[in-house]
């Protein structure tokens, strides 16, 4: 499991952590902070199993059997979200190339994953991070969730 090491400085209040993110340098003045210590924290990330599944292959209405099989109850959610992001295309590239594949995931979202961006063209790796995606976030819409699933709907 790969995590993601984070520093910041430990004061008297909580410092929110930002998915992949910390404050990892103090200021330049650092006279106030006289009181803080530096604190090394480790973020977890999922573990992204990136190989393949059964087959490639499609159902009738097109969706991929990948996206079934790791999607089971909430696929035919995946299989509308998917399609209307990227009308099924692995490489697919929208917010000015911040968004990427199948599922158009935000590049972000490949560091909290453990993967490198340009893997998020494989549509296994994709509809796999995908899938973690929903169940960290607990929902398909909403803010920074994905845009199609509130035009359609789904939550």
């Amino acid at each position: 499991m790969t995590s993601v090491k984070a520093h910041f400085l430990a004061l008297s209040f909580f410092l929110p952590l930002a998915l992949g993110s910390a404050v990892s340098s103090a200021p330049d003045s650092p006279a106030p902070y006289a009181h803080a210590q530096v604190v090394e924290a480790v973020t977890p990330t999922p573990t992204i199993d990136t190989a393949p599944l059964a087959s490639p292959e499609a159902r009738a209405d097109g969706c991929p059997d990948v996206v079934v099989e790791t999607f089971g109850e909430r696929a035919d959610e995946a299989c509308a979200v998917s399609y209307c992001e990227s009308k099924w295309d692995s490489g697919a590239v929208g917010d000015n190339g911040r968004s990427l594949g199948f599922f158009q995931l935000w590049e972000g979202w490949a560091k909290w994953s453990g993967v490198e961006p340009y893997q998020l063209f494989d549509l296994t790796t994709n509809t796999k991070v995908a899938y973690a995606i929903l169940q960290h976030r607990g929902r398909w819409g909403g803010s920074g969730g994905w845009s199609c699933a509130d035009h359609l709907g789904i939550y």
